[in-house]
């Protein structure tokens, strides 16, 4: 989420240094919830990936939001709203892999220890796990 509100905000600035086009500010602007959405995203299929099941990293990541996006883009361009309202749909798309994502993890890791720990707590854990996981299946497959 850090990284989505500093490009926002350092849009103005990244539009004219990077683009050298004061224009691309609403462009910058538009996109950067999807990169807090995107990073949640790997967290939550890193997780899944953790039980070695590929099937809902597949689903979220590879089928929901490639036809979510495509879907939406469709729309929005028949709805007139052109290129912002391409760009939203990639936040929306995101938004709605996450949930399924999230869904999956308590589908796959069920509070079993109801009231012997915090929510909370339990949840540190499993991320605690689930980034090392994706770190770990990202360096596989760049040694390949």
């Amino acid at each position: 989420m850090t990284l989505a509100v500093v490009i926002a905000l350092a849009a103005p600035a990244a539009a004219e240094s990077l683009f050298h086009n004061a224009r691309v500010v609403w462009v910058l602007r538009w996109i950067a919830p999807a990169f807090a959405l995107v990073a949640g995203l790997r967290v939550a299929t890193a997780t899944t990936r953790a039980s070695f099941r590929m099937s809902y990293t597949v689903l979220t990541e590879n089928l929901v939001v490639p036809a979510v996006s495509l879907a939406l883009a469709i729309l929005m361009i028949i709805a007139g709203l052109g290129l912002r309202g391409v760009l939203g749909t990639a936040s929306v798309a995101h938004a709605l892999a996450l949930g399924l994502g999230i869904a999956f993890v308590w589908r796959l890791f069920p509070d079993r220890e109801a009231e012997s720990a915090p929510a909370r707590i339990r949840l540190l854990h499993l991320l605690a796990f689930s980034i090392p996981a994706r770190q770990r299946s990202r360096s596989t497959r760049s040694s390949r």
